[in-house]
């Protein structure tokens, strides 16, 4: 997809009356014309420059004003953030993934196959006790850590999925919660990816989930659990294992 067709759909999003109406936490929140409307502090907000916050708004606003002389204070633009929730957002890049890999446009592939990968990680949020409440600590005991999964096409470098959740996250319910979406949104994807899996997916339980979607995969393992493969005799071997080698 090209950048202009990139914004044009984004802005087109943002402007949907539904998309207002699913996000924000009042009815009476962005009823009145101003400033800082609800497509306005989407954009903004889309707009990651990496100045303070204050700076940010006036020259955002500046350029939306067409050079226009504009305040707006740091309190007022997060006041309007707490007025809707993240599924904006959500929204935005579900919509461009539909769009991108609705065969329109040619991605890139190996053999005809989309390589995938899914990865799960934590990152620190700002220390705030309803975020610890919400998200744990991850195990740091001091500040509020969140976890991520992030499913991911590796040669055309889209993220087709991605989910934000407790810091102690199952990584595996994660990747099968991402392969559900894909086979449900992206179904011509899901028959033809390749899906990579790092050391902490793979279980006999993890194994008979992608068999019964058809899902090619190709994981990396535990030493210990590849023993009785390694010890297989040459040919054809059907291998059975305790699911408890391999969680």
């Amino acid at each position: 997809m090209k950048t202009k067709e990139y914004g044009n759909l984004v802005q087109l999003i943002i402007k949907a009356k539904e998309t207002l109406i699913t996000s924000r936490k009042s009815d009476v929140f962005f009823t009145r014309r101003s400033i800082l409307s609800f497509a306005t502090i989407v954009t903004f907000l889309l707009d990651m420059q990496k100045t303070a916050l204050q700076a940010r708004g006036n020259n955002f606003l500046r350029h939306q004003a067409c050079g226009m002389r504009v305040h707006v204070t740091k309190q007022a633009i997060s006041k309007r953030r707490n007025e809707f929730d993240h599924t904006p957002f959500v929204k935005i890049m579900q919509e461009l993934v539909k769009k991108e890999y609705s065969g329109e446009y040619k991605t890139a592939e190996w053999y005809n196959h989309t390589i995938l990968a899914v990865d799960g990680s934590k990152f620190q949020l700002p220390c705030d006790d309803k975020l610890m409440s919400e998200f744990g600590d991850g195990g740091s005991g001091v500040y509020p850590m969140a976890g991520v999964s992030v499913l991911y096409d590796v040669l055309h470098g889209w993220p087709l999925d991605a989910t934000i959740t407790h810091s102690h996250m199952n990584e595996r319910k994660e990747c099968i919660d991402h392969i559900e979406y894909l086979c449900e949104t992206l179904p011509d994807i899901a028959k033809k990816a390749i899906f990579t899996l790092d050391r902490g997916y793979p279980s006999l339980e993890m194994y008979e989930y992608l068999q019964s979607k058809n899902i090619k995969f190709v994981a990396k393992c535990k030493k210990e659990s590849l023993a009785e493969i390694n010890k297989a005799p040459i040919g054809d071997t059907i291998i059975t294992s305790d699911i408890s080698q391999l969680a």
